[in-house]
Order: C-alpha cells, then structure tokens, then sequence
C-alpha cells in the first residue's frame, strides 16, 4: 500500500534486517497496529516486500509525498541519509527521531533534520533481529516522559536498552555492538578444534554451536556473575583448568582488550567521516 499524505505513530526510513526486526516487534507486542507505521526504502523493493509481510505502508518520499509522524527511526544506510531530499526532511519537523545508523553522530544527524524536536542516536545488535539484543541509547537533550517512553518502546522491542552519554557509544559499539561477531568467532574456531579431533562437519558444528547455546542461556538463567560460573566447571586439575590455563597463557585478556580497543578506534574514526 503506498500512502501519500497520512499520519503515523511511527515512520521508518529503510527497511532492512533491523528496521524490519524492530517493525515485527512492534506489531507483535501492539506497541503499534500495522496501520500506524509506514516506511521507504531505496529502490531494492525492501519497504514492499515488508510491508507485504506486515500490512504497514510504504511511502515514496521521492514522489513529493509528505508524510508525517510522531516518531522516526533511521534505519538506512548513511549514504541513503544524505541522499534524502530537504522536501522529504521537511516532512518530519516536529517528530521524535531515533537514529540506528553506525557511526553517525547526533550533530550530523541536527543538520539534516534541524527541526526534530528531539534526536536519540542508537547502537543495537544483531540478536535484536530475535528480540535478544541489547542497545544503548543518548539524547542530545533530556526526553520529555512521552519521548521517554517511545523510546523505550521502540528500541525496547529489539531487546534491552541502557542509556548512556554519546561519548559512550563508541565503546558500546566495539562491545555489545560487534560483541556478537566474537561470539561467532569462537564458535568458528571450536567447530574447527573440533573437526581436527576428528569429527565430522556436521557433529563438529553442532557440538560448538549447542554449547555456546546453552552455556549463554544458562548464564542468562543464573544470578552468578560469569567468572562465577566458570569456576564451578572448572575442577582443581582437571580437564577444564588445563584448557583455561592454556587461554590464560595465550594472552585472552589481553587480546579481548585489543580488540575492542581496536573495534573502538574505528568506531570514532567513522564517526568523523
């Protein structure tokens, strides 16, 4: 359904993975009914493929359409953000504007929507896309309750939210942001150990993934603090020790600090792009 002058409770501009993750969520909690939310896209069919699967609108913003709404999220790539149109910025004066775009600092964000009534730039994760992620948030200003509120709605629906200050973002990016690339990683390197003792694609894949699967939800489960959790597996001479020792010797703390020291450093070199 394409929508030329309507009013929304919600508007998203891009409809990608996390766009469409956080539409989803939405509906599904009736933070929002179908017909409340509109979105676009670039010209790759992802607002209408989205909003065949959920009902909501999609508005092309380049047809001269103005739409308007309470809350906006950014949800596209930087390069589309510039590319919008002041008659499409226009559209949005006076809205709520919730921003999920990598590396793009409030300031810049002002210059292309200078009549938002307030602007919340946001860092969430890929497990958002099933409503286990984690997000922090900033303002460049103090929310009212109401804008309080939606946001907590809005990014709520990806997962947890904590709310710190901008400067803070970039380390939430190279911890929670990229933290489940390292996940994966690990997975990747145990699936390999794995395979070298022996077995096969298949049984190696599923011994890596279901034990990092249920290591983190019994983590999730349990009140103790992880450190806690790995001395309780980790028996005075025995197998596990051995492994843990070995990480130990390695240098894993200290490789963890430079990755994320690193993740860090590109983080606010991108921001200054």
């Amino acid at each position: 359904m394409h929508d030329q002058k309507k009013s929304f409770g919600v508007f998203f501009i891009g409809a990608g993975m996390m766009g469409g993750s956080m539409v989803r969520s939405l509906i599904r909690s009736n933070a929002f009914a179908p017909d409340q939310i509109g979105c676009c896209s670039a010209k790759d069919g992802t607002a209408e493929k989205l909003a065949a699967e959920t009902g909501i609108s999609v508005v092309d913003l380049d047809s001269g359409a103005q739409p308007s709404t309470n809350v906006l999220v950014l949800a596209c790539k930087p390069q589309q953000l510039a590319a919008l149109s002041q008659n499409a910025t226009r559209s949005f004066n006076g809205a709520l504007l919730i921003s999920i775009l990598a590396g793009t600092p409030i300031s810049k964000i002002r210059e292309r929507f200078p009549n938002a009534r307030a602007i919340v730039r946001a860092m969430p994760n890929t497990p958002g896309s099933i409503g286990a992620g984690i997000t922090g948030w900033a303002s460049d200003q103090t929310l009212q309750p109401n804008d309080a509120s939606a946001v907590a709605t809005v990014l709520g629906s990806l997962g947890e939210v904590i709310p710190t200050k901008e400067s803070d973002l970039d380390a939430v990016t190279a911890i929670s942001g990229s933290g489940p690339a390292y996940l994966f990683l690990f997975t990747e390197a145990l699936e390999k150990a794995a395979r070298e003792f022996g077995f096969d694609e298949a049984t190696a894949l599923k011994l890596a993934r279901q034990t990092m699967i249920g290591a983190a939800k019994l983590m999730d489960e349990s009140p103790l603090h992880p450190s806690e959790l790995r001395r309780q597996v980790t028996s005075p001479g025995g197998t596990t020790q051995a492994a843990v020792q070995s990480f130990e010797q390695g240098g894993l703390h200290d490789l963890v600090r430079k990755a994320t020291q690193s993740a860090h450093t590109r983080s606010i070199e991108l921001s200054r792009l």
